[in-house]
Formats: structure tokens, C-alpha cells, sequence
């Protein structure tokens, strides 16, 4: 706090101000030290809210993968490859791996019609024949001067429910050729469109079923996507094959591995955290870490150690899963995907599900880190309950310092005012000593 007095030491030559600024320093030692511990308290809170966010992401890449379906999604699809590129395939969890013999022998396609040369009346009105919306009601076409351009567009705006579309290629003619087709395959694709009186106006043909035989079985359907063919399994044709195509189902250890990976990545980096912010030097305690000798962030890491090493007869070495001699957990994909193709239920149970890794992790990391009862979330509050009260504390040691250096000023003044007047006594005493030294001579 800067000195307000005035007095300078007039009097008695010292330096009053310095002398009450040196005196108010030794006063305001007590409310340094608080406020150092302040600032000790505020960079522990800083570290543990870093360290409590990390444990809230690595729950929920645990959970993520600890709840994952074994049969959908990430851990539960099957690789497929094919020895053909008119043949693809997509497979879960719940197909098993194998080989499967495909043979397009047809593809579905959509039904076609076409006009030219008819002459449309203008405002009449066109239905599409056998075809309602979903209230029953009729699906029309409408024209206002009797042009291919104007049905084609009121045909496309009613696409959604007439699954057609329509064009008009110009080809010199007066209204050109109007193109229709319908956007889904197979048989039922093929339409009739009529006009007022139920004559045929566009005939829409050549809307056929696909066929593929699989394994030996011929399987037909409207589309080229067939759903389920197997379980699990759907086959996508895009060209006919002379010959059969091979389809390969394998357990897709990569996707797996790589979940695993993730899990494994986001464990070290609560962990290594942890480590840096509780290692101690006993030598140079300046690289020491900001919570050196904190149980709540000991007792979050030793948790997550837990949850990997349980105990028993549980090891995820076998899965890949291994600490290093730097102390860090390392992912084998290949012995991954080892153990996974030996006993692929095996090794899925080691990590997803209620007793997996994913479990325990998400389990340790929540503990700690759960924003209404985590142990650190508690930790971090009970601190921040210390800061208020420490700057509680330094503000009142503001208001008791402003009052002891008043008293000081007061003080000093006090003491310069009685220098000063006995200065003033002094110099007149010696004056009238020098008038009667005058006077005897």
C-alpha cells in the first residue's frame, strides 16, 4: 500500500515515509503468506479441473465402447470382399464368417415411356393409372397450355408420391420428346399414365424383377440391394455375371482393434497427466508437480491401474493390451487380431459388455470424475471453498492494514510536530541566551 504521509521528516531529518513503508511490509507478511496460498491453491485447481476433464472424456470413449452392440456399429460388422466388381456385400455382427458363391443372373430396372408427336389440350387433366397417395386419392397431372414442358414439371413436382420423373429432350419437334421413368425397379415399377377419358396417353414398360443365385438358391426381388440374404448378409448387384462371384465374410479385427486402440490412447493420456502433475523432486522441488503428494489424483490413477489388472486370473495381455517399461500401456493390434480370430466371443468379452475393460474404466473414470459426486469434482469444490475463504481474509487484512498505517502516520507526525516545536523553544532559548551575553558585556 503506497504512503500517504506527508510530514518527510522535516523535523528530524529521517525518512518518515520509508520508514513507515518498510514497517507496513513487515505488518502485511501474514496476508502475503495468504496470498500465496492463494495462488498455490488456484494452480492445484487449474491442474485438477484439467485432469478431471480428461477422466470425463475417458468415460465416455469407455462407454462408448463398453455399451457397444456386438451385432451393429463399430465392434460388431463384418469385413467382405469380393472376387467380382459387379457384386458387393455388407454384413453385422450376426452373419457368420464364411464364404458365400453369388451369380447375377439379371438386374432390376426401372419402367420407361416416352411422347412425341401428341398433342396435349391445354388445362387438361392426366391421371396415373392404378396409383393413389397415402389418402387414397387419385395422383394427377395437370397442363396449362397443353405443353410437354409443363407435364413434365407437374410430374417431377409430384414425384414424391408417383415415383416418376420426367424430362424433355428437344429434337426440333414442336414440343419435343417428354421422357418419363420411374425412380424404383422391378416389376411393379411399370405405369400407365391416361387422360380424361382413360385412353392411354404414356405407356411406362420394361420394369423387371433381378435375379441372383446364391449358393445354388436363385433369389429374386425388385431391387439390386437383396436385404438378408443370409443373416445378416445383403448383396448388391451392378452388373450380370457369366460366372460366380466370391464372397468373403471375415471378422473385421481392424475396426475392432482400432476402438481398442482408442480406449487404450485415452487411458495414458489420464495417466500421464496424473504422473506429471504428482511426481516429486525431492532435489529441486521447483520440478516438482503442482499436486505432488494429492491421494484424491493418486487414488484416481491407481483406479484406472486397477480396472486394467483386476486381479485373478483376468489379463488383457493375451488381447495386446501391455505396459512398457516407461510405464506406458501399448496396443498389439496384430496379437489383437490373433486372439480375436482364435476366439472372437472371447475376445469381445474382454472388452465390451458389463464385466469388460470398457466397463471398469468408465466405471473408475466416472467415480472421479462425475460432476455431482465425482471424488475430484468434491476435491475441487472443497478448494475453491478455501480460496473464497482465504480471500475473505486478505480483503479483511486490507481494511486492518489501511488502519495501522494511519496509526503510523499519526505516529510520526505526532513526533515531527513535537521535534518541530522543540526546535522552535530550542532556537529561541539560545537567542535570549545570546541577548544576556551581549547585555554582561
Amino acid at each position: 500500500m503506497a504512503s500517504t504521509a506527508s510530514i518527510g521528516g522535516l523535523a528530524s531529518g529521517l525518512d518518515t515515509a520509508g520508514i513507515i513503508d518498510s514497517l507496513m511490509q513487515l505488518e502485511a507478511i501474514p496476508q502475503t503468506k495468504l496470498k500465496n496460498q492463494v495462488s498455490t491453491e488456484e494452480s492445484k485447481v487449474s491442474a485438477l479441473q484439467s485432469i478431471n476433464a480428461a477422466l470425463a472424456t475417458l468415460a465416455t470413449t469407455a462407454k462408448a465402447l463398453a455399451t457397444s452392440s456386438t451385432t451393429t456399429g463399430t465392434w460388431g460388422t463384418l469385413s467382405t470382399t469380393s472376387s467380382s466388381t459387379a457384386v458387393s456385400a455388407t454384413a453385422t455382427g450376426s452373419a457368420s464368417a464364411g464364404t458365400l458363391t453369388v451369380k447375377v443372373d439379371s438386374l432390376a430396372t426401372s419402367a420407361k415411356g416416352s411422347l412425341s408427336g401428341t398433342a396435349l389440350t391445354a388445362g387438361a387433366t392426366y391421371t396415373l393409372s392404378g396409383v393413389t397417395d397415402a389418402d387414397g386419392n387419385a395422383i394427377t397431372f395437370t397442363t396449362a397450355s397443353g405443353t410437354y414442358k409443363e407435364l413434365a414439371a407437374s410430374i417431377n413436382a409430384t414425384s414424391a408420391t408417383s415415383g416418376l420423373k420426367a424430362v424433355v429432350v428437344n429434337d426440333g419437334s414442336a414440343n419435343g420428346v417428354l421422357q418419363v421413368v420411374s425412380t424404383t425397379t422391378g416389376a411393379a415399377s411399370n405405369f400407365s399414365i391416361v387422360d380424361g377419358g382413360g385412353a392411354e396417353l404414356i405407356a411406362g414398360t420394361g420394369g423387371a424383377d433381378g435375379q441372383i443365385t446364391v449358393n445354388g438358391v436363385s433369389i429374386t426381388g425388385s431391387s439390386n440391394t437383396y436385404a438378408n440374404v443370409v443373416d445378416g448378409v445383403s448383396i448388391t448387384a451392378t452388373a450380370v455375371t457369366d460366372t460366380d462371384a466370391t464372397i468373403t465374410l471375415a471378422r473385421d479385427a481392424s475396426t475392432r482393434g482400432d476402438a481398442v486402440k482408442g480406449l487404450v490412447d485415452a487411458i495414458n493420456n489420464v495417466l500421464t497427466m496424473i504422473s506429471t502433475q504428482t511426481k516429486a523432486n525431492g532435489a529441486d522441488t521447483s520440478s516438482s508437480g503442482v499436486l505432488t503428494g494429492d491421494s484424491t489424483v493418486r487414488q484416481a490413477g491407481q483406479a484406472l491401474i486397477n480396472a486394467i489388472w483386476p486381479g485373478g486370473t483376468t489379463s488383457l495381455a493375451q488381447y495386446g493390451v501391455e505396459l512398457d517399461r516407461y510405464g506406458q500401456y501399448t496396443f498389439d493390434a496384430d496379437k489383437f487380431a490373433e486372439a480375436y480370430a482364435a476366439d472372437p466371443d472371447g475376445a469381445t468379452a474382454a472388452f465390451v459388455g458389463t464385466d469388460g475393460l470398457a466397463s471398469r474404466i468408465q466405471a473408475a473414470a466416472e467415480a472421479a470424475s462425475d460432476k455431482y459426486d465425482g471424488y475430484i469434482t468434491s476435491s475441487i469444490a472443497g478448494r475453491n471453498s478455501t480460496i473464497e475463504r482465504l480471500n475473505d481474509s486478505i480483503d479483511s487484512w486490507d481494511d486492518r492494514l489501511e488502519l495501522r498505517r494511519a496509526t503510523l502516520e499519526r505516529q510520526y507526525t505526532a513526533l515531527e510536530t513535537a521535534l518541530s516545536q522543540l526546535n522552535s523553544q530550542s532556537d529561541w532559548l539560545t537567542s535570549q541566551l545570546a541577548s544576556l551575553t551581549k547585555s554582561s558585556d
